[in-house]
C-alpha cells in the first residue's frame, strides 16, 4: 500500500513539472510578438538618435515677429547665432533668450520652433520715458538700459541721480512736468547730486535750484507765480532759485535796479 502511494505521489508530481514546463515555454507566436516589440522598441532608439544629428532638421530660418527696424534684426541676428547649434529638436531655445536680453535695449525674448525648420521669435523692447545721464536711457518702469547705436533720442529729457534713485527721480519727473504743463513749460533735465540737492532745467533754457527736500511742494510755488510774474519777462529770466521757505527768489541776465528779485509768498 505504501509503494502503491509512493508511486501515485511521483506520478502526479511529474505532471505537475511538465504542465510547469509546457506554460513556461513560448510558443511560435509568442516569440514572433516578442521580435516585433524589440524591432519597435530598436527602430524608436535609431530615430531619435538620428533626429538628435545636427544634419537632421537644421535651422533654416530665423523669423522675428516684431522687429521691424532693420538695425534691430541685423543685431538680433547676430546675438542669436551663436546659439543656433544642433538642429530643430536639440537648439538650446533658452539660451537663445539670454543672448537676446543681454542687448542693452530688449526687455523679454521668447523663442519657439515652427516646424519643420524655422525658429520664431518676439522681442519686447525697453521703452524709454527719459535719458540717463550721458550715454543711457530710463525706461517707463524705471530701469536703466543701453539703447542701440545712433537710437539716443536728443528729445527725451535728462534724468540723474545717485545709483538706485532711478524709480525716485523718474515719479519726481512725472510730478514736475504734470505741475509745469498748464504753464507750457516742460522739464529738459533734472538731477539729484549726492547731497540729495534737485536741480531742474526748463525747456526755455531757465535753471531752478529747487535744493533738498520735496520737490513737488518747490515746483509748485512756482508754478503759482509763474504765469502772471515771471512769463511776461522769461527772457530775461537767467536763474531761478526755490530753497527759501516761503518765497523764490529770481536772477536777471541784465543789471537792474537790484540783480535778484525776491518773491514773497503766502500760504494758501
Amino acid at each position: 500500500m505504501a509503494k502503491f502511494r509512493r508511486a501515485r505521489w511521483r506520478q502526479r508530481r511529474g505532471a505537475e513539472s511538465r504542465a510547469k514546463a509546457k506554460a513556461r515555454s513560448l510558443s511560435g507566436w509568442d516569440w514572433i510578438e516578442v521580435l516585433a516589440v524589440v524591432t519597435i522598441l530598436s527602430l524608436i532608439v535609431l530615430g531619435v538618435h538620428k533626429l538628435r544629428e545636427p544634419a537632421s532638421l537644421p535651422i533654416q530660418r530665423v523669423v522675428f515677429e516684431n522687429a521691424s527696424v532693420k538695425a534691430s534684426r541685423a543685431a538680433l541676428r547676430q546675438a542669436a547665432a551663436a546659439h543656433l547649434a544642433g538642429n530643430f529638436f536639440t537648439v538650446d531655445l533658452q539660451a537663445i533668450e539670454r543672448a537676446l536680453t543681454r542687448l542693452g535695449w530688449v526687455k523679454s525674448a521668447s523663442v519657439r520652433r515652427r516646424w519643420p525648420d524655422a525658429l520664431s521669435i518676439s522681442i519686447r523692447e525697453h521703452v524709454a520715458a527719459a535719458r540717463w545721464g550721458n550715454d543711457a536711457l530710463l525706461s517707463r518702469e524705471g530701469e536703466i538700459f543701453r539703447p542701440q547705436a545712433g537710437r539716443l533720442s536728443e528729445n527725451l529729457p535728462i534724468l540723474h541721480g545717485p545709483k538706485g534713485r532711478e524709480r525716485q527721480l523718474l515719479a519726481q519727473y512725472q510730478q514736475i512736468s504734470y505741475m509745469l504743463r498748464p504753464l507750457d513749460l516742460s522739464v529738459r533735465a533734472l538731477v539729484e547730486d549726492e547731497r540729495r540737492a534737485w536741480h531742474l532745467l526748463l525747456d526755455n533754457g531757465i535753471p531752478v535750484e529747487i535744493g533738498r527736500g520735496n520737490p513737488g511742494a518747490r515746483v509748485a510755488r512756482l508754478a503759482r507765480v509763474y504765469s502772471q510774474v515771471l512769463s511776461p519777462r522769461e527772457e530775461h529770466i537767467q536763474s531761478i532759485d526755490l530753497r527759501y521757505t516761503n518765497g523764490l527768489a529770481v536772477a536777471w541776465k541784465r543789471p537792474e535796479a537790484e540783480s535778484v528779485a525776491h518773491i514773497g509768498m503766502t500760504n494758501h
